[in-house]
């Protein structure tokens, strides 16, 4: 009898501890949705997502063909996007390799700038969040 009490018992911490090795953290959300700047999708930028009182850890996601999806930490975050543009520039990254376009922000840095963001997220549950940016 103790030792099918002690299988039981030594079943049931198993299983315990399956459930708690799975990768959901339960203050870690799945926030998606879609970018656009005066209307348009954004081909492809950059959505980060960086804790306003600066106590959990930042996230972020590539944009692509105006759609994100990345896990972000509950909490109120101020939101940064940023969408490259080519200057029509290009550079060497060393002396023998390739040329690269060299690129510049095309967002105010009120949308663009961790710092001067003016875009706020509260997230709470697992949400959609679309991003309207008006660019002059």
């Amino acid at each position: 009898m103790r030792r099918l009490c002690a299988l039981w018992v030594g079943g049931c911490l198993a299983v315990l501890l399956l459930v708690g090795c799975g990768d959901q953290n339960p203050s870690m959300v799945e926030v998606s949705g879609t970018v656009k700047v005066n209307g348009k999708l954004v081909e492809q930028g950059i959505i980060k997502f960086v804790p306003l009182d600066g106590k959990s850890r930042s996230a972020g996601s590539a944009i692509k063909d105006g759609q994100y999806t990345t896990k972000v930490p509950v909490g109120t975050m101020k939101v940064a996007i940023n969408v490259p543009r080519p200057t029509g520039a290009k550079r060497k990254v060393s002396p023998t390799g390739p040329e690269i376009q060299v690129t510049e922000e095309s967002l105010p840095a009120k949308y663009s700038s961790e710092e001067e963001t003016e875009l706020r997220l509260e997230v709470t549950t697992r949400m959609e969040k679309d991003f309207d940016l008006k660019k002059d």
